[in-house]
């Protein structure tokens, strides 16, 4: 994501739109996985309402920590609908990783 599109809320976006999708097909849990090094994106997925699982360390592998959500439950602090986050829709989100 280029520096000028920071903090405008288009992650926020991703997952809402990918939480919305996850519970059409009446899934239960949400996980997520990313460096054990980026506590910055941990802090991140918690504030989203995922719940740290576990950290593991994988010799060769840098994907280590693991976040999950749970469906089942409404959110009090997501109150938008899943295709328009903060006044963002989901087609300005994918222009914005698309390039385009």
């Amino acid at each position: 994501m280029a520096g000028t599109e920071h903090g405008k809320g288009y992650g926020a976006a991703v997952v809402e739109a990918v939480v919305h999708e996850a519970r059409q097909h009446r899934d239960k849990w949400l996980r997520l996985n990313c460096w054990s090094t980026n506590t910055r994106l941990h802090a991140y997925y918690v504030a989203l309402g995922f719940r740290h699982v576990r950290t593991v360390d994988v010799p060769g592998r840098m994907s280590g920590a693991l976040f999950k959500r749970d469906l089942t439950r409404a959110l009090a602090r997501v109150a938008c609908a899943p295709h328009n986050i903060r006044g963002i829709e989901l087609a300005t989100v994918r222009a914005a990783f698309s390039g385009g």
